[in-house]
């Protein structure tokens, strides 16, 4: 035969059920899609108009003036303690940094530009612009401003979610919103005050937004959506959590790269014109140049935090995840913020997401039984998932958390992601047709599958149960083994009658509960008007320069910052070294105190000007630490500190180098002496 005759053909591989079914029009917005996406824009402009949020500042009246907010302010559910890092922390310093119009550095905050480094806050720089978040706070009341903040990480999340699903799902309407809500009702996204889907929901922006502006045959859609992936970008990156901005960054890689691979063969790479490779590489550079501008004004900054004992040293191994954990959701319905395993720390802790990847087993076993080729996406979806498992429960070498950026990732913060990549994973998987079948015999495989199911989930729920004390009553690991079994089987079989309608419904009743976790409250009147405020503000010819000290309860000390005064103690990231240079000269405590955190203060009068240090030491991060000192110590009073708030009724000695300014919910003196 010769060689002209020859022909050799590239034989194709046929995936039985491709992952990101092939699509020329990536999206496509039918009349409920559209519907949908306006009533999300309508209810944000409608809770921004009445000052709604789903703040916790209630609490405010609860712990300081012990009663509940009118009716006329909580519209719904109730404030939830637990928050405290929201309504007693970032809502009084959002309020000081208002106050302050937005100024880079604010002493009460911490070390350098504290205020510009913290992404909760707005700035004066013209980057907010490309930061939606706070938008609100520069044109807008506070509390409206507040109310935008807030609910654009609820309807955001809604949105972006909805458009992603939409792409990966070629345009399900039914599963795009049903991932949307069970994302939005997942009680970990609840119990974290909704930070955590505040970030995804910027993830999910960037990737759909640069996907489209490859696929999109629609002219301005290249430039709409290349303006969107630089917001989405840069604030996902600026938000600047790194446990979770580089395990969400790493989801975001392998869900938009699993798109291209499975529809490379659909790129139309002569209608990649010279539009969008534009866009894509001028929208990527202007991003670049963004973060390196930040970077240039917080790199001081920045390394004062990485040179911190806490959060800045923190260094993770692995290996210390709590495995129990792992599948907690499915009993999530039988806890609540009072009651909850002791294991678990508190309630947001225990929370979680309904974990559906084991279901990948099956589908391996299924494949490998009827011999078929493989999707891959599931298959390093999998490989991903196991890899960071093995990381959280048995720790790997120091050089692959450190090639990886593991090392920046304590095991339990991994937990939560690894819930959002289950869910984004198990709504792609019912958009596809796939029938997982071991014996080619309908009722034997249904049966095996719910079977092994159930046993899988009876065993590892009582292996949590017995892990937590049994918490949790047999009659409860059973009804919640038996209804997950039946939805690992639905989800299994797509040719169950109404499979993603059953499957939908019985996700989202299950999570509706979780609706009531957070609050409907109308402003901000708890933390405006607050007592103690109110009290500061009432004291006349105060010096705006000198530092306030609180004694007793540092909450009251939080709650100075919305009084815009100059705070000691409280919460600061980084820490004012410069004033333990007179307290600590010899920096023999500097471990204790050169952290992130809250600074509790107490009186410990010996007579001979004495300073301890004393860390708050716990299971979950120690960002707390008490110091013992005489208030009318010569090694204080070299600090700028001029007035002390005394939360209790102080003691003769301890005022006895000061005068009485003020009496009230607390006790406000001046050194004099």
């Amino acid at each position: 035969m010769s060689a002209k005759s020859t022909k050799i053909t590239k034989k194709k591989i046929v995936l039985p059920e491709e992952v990101f079914e092939k699509n020329d029009n990536i999206l496509h917005l039918n009349r409920m899609s559209k519907i949908f996406l306006c009533l999300l824009a309508f209810g944000f402009f409608l809770f921004v108009a009445l000052k709604f949020s789903g703040s916790s500042v209630g609490m405010h009246d609860i712990v300081f003036s012990n009663k509940n907010p009118p009716k006329s302010e909580l519209i719904f559910g109730q404030p939830r303690g637990i928050r405290q890092d929201e309504w007693q922390v970032w809502l009084p310093m959002l309020y000081n940094s208002y106050q302050n119009k937005f100024a880079d550095s604010i002493y009460s905050m911490g070390a350098g530009k504290a205020a510009l480094i913290c992404s909760a806050l707005p700035t004066n720089s013209i980057r907010d612009l490309f930061r939606p978040k706070l938008w609100g706070y520069h044109f807008l009341d506070f509390e409206r401003g507040y109310s935008f903040d807030w609910n654009l990480k609820i309807f955001g999340l809604l949105a972006t979610a909805f458009l992603f699903f939409m792409i990966f799902t070629k345009s399900n309407f039914l599963l795009s919103f049903f991932g949307a809500f069970w994302l939005f009702l997942s009680s970990a996204q609840q119990w974290w005050s909704n930070n955590l889907g505040e970030m995804l929901s910027y993830v999910l922006l960037a990737i759909s937004s640069f996907l489209i502006i490859i696929f999109t045959k629609k002219k301005y859609e290249i430039y709409v959506f290349g303006l969107l992936f630089i917001i989405g970008a840069y604030t996902f990156i600026t938000i600047m959590y790194p446990p979770w901005t580089i395990a969400l960054g790493y989801i975001g890689l392998l869900f938009t790269f699993g798109y291209l691979f499975q529809n490379w063969d659909s790129i139309k790479w002569h209608n990649l014109k010279t539009e969008k490779i534009l866009i894509l590489s001028l929208s990527t550079l202007f991003v670049g140049i963004l973060i390196l501008l930040y970077y240039f004004d917080i790199r001081s900054t920045a390394k004062l935090i990485t040179e911190t004992s806490y959060p800045g040293k923190r260094v993770n191994l692995g290996g210390d995840f709590d495995l129990t954990k792992l599948f907690s959701e499915y009993l999530g319905i039988f806890m609540t913020d009072n009651h909850y395993p002791e294991k678990w720390l508190n309630i947001c802790e225990a929370s979680g997401f309904l974990m559906f990847f084991p279901i990948l087993i099956f589908y391996f076993i299924s494949v490998i039984k009827n011999k078929l080729n493989i999707n891959y996406f599931y298959l390093v979806f999998f490989i991903f998932l196991i890899f960071w498992l093995v990381w959280m429960n048995f720790g790997l070498p120091n050089f692959i958390a450190k090639a990886t950026l593991l090392n920046h990732i304590p095991s339990y913060r991994l937990l939560p992601i690894i819930g959002i990549a289950n869910i984004l994973f198990t709504v792609i998987f019912l958009s596809h047709k796939i029938k997982i079948s071991f014996f080619n015999n309908n009722l034997y495989d249904k049966a095996i599958l719910f079977v092994v199911s159930f046993v899988f989930l009876y065993m590892i729920l009582t292996f949590t149960n017995a892990e937590v004390k049994n918490f949790f009553t047999t009659g409860q690991i059973l009804s919640m083994s038996m209804l997950f079994a039946c939805l690992y089987l639905v989800a299994s079989c797509a040719d169950i009658p109404y499979r993603n309608v059953i499957f939908s419904s019985i996700v989202l009743i299950y999570l509706f509960p979780n609706i009531k976790v957070n609050p409907l409250m109308k402003g901000l009147r708890p933390l405006l008007k607050h007592p103690v405020i109110t009290q500061v503000k009432s004291i006349p010819n105060l010096d705006n320069n000198a530092k306030w000290i609180v004694f007793g309860n540092v909450r009251y000390a939080a709650v100075l910052f919305g009084a815009n005064v100059n705070i000691f103690n409280g919460v600061k990231n980084p820490p004012n070294l410069d004033d333990f240079k007179h307290l600590d000269p010899e920096k023999k405590d500097i471990n204790i105190y050169n952290r992130g955190g809250y600074i509790n203060v107490a009186p410990y009068i010996t007579g001979t000007d004495s300073v301890v240090f004393k860390l708050n030491e716990n299971n979950v991060v120690n960002d707390t630490y008490s110091l013992f000192l005489d208030p009318c110590s010569d090694k204080l009073k070299k600090t700028g500190v001029k007035y002390v708030m005394f939360t209790y009724e102080p003691q003769p000695a301890e005022i006895r180098c000061m005068k009485l300014l003020s009496k009230g919910v607390t006790s406000i003196y001046e050194i004099t002496n």
